[in-house]
């Protein structure tokens, strides 16, 4: 079985769940079909920042590079904006 994310409502459901107070970690892990490292992963986010997800996370991978033709579109824009600025 692969990596999964998580979806909102299943992390909206288990905060839900955990600020009423009456329903314990495995019960969610449980009634969600996820494991109990991910509803603590959840909880910890969210106690962490007040939100679902960390608003600190980057995108994974290298970043591009730009091709030749992306600076010459990227100058064409420049060029209209200049004249549109100063026209």
């Amino acid at each position: 079985m692969g990596y999964s994310r998580l979806s909102k409502d299943i992390k909206k459901l288990i905060i839900q769940k955990t600020l009423l107070g009456k329903h314990s970690i495995l019960q969610i892990a449980r009634e969600c079909h996820i494991s109990k490292t991910s509803v603590k992963s959840v909880r910890r986010c969210y106690k962490k920042y007040g939100v679902l997800e960390n608003p600190n996370k980057k995108k994974v991978g290298r970043k591009l590079k730009l091709r030749q033709e992306g600076i010459m579109v990227s100058s064409f824009i420049v060029k209209l904006l200049y004249l549109n600025i100063y026209s």
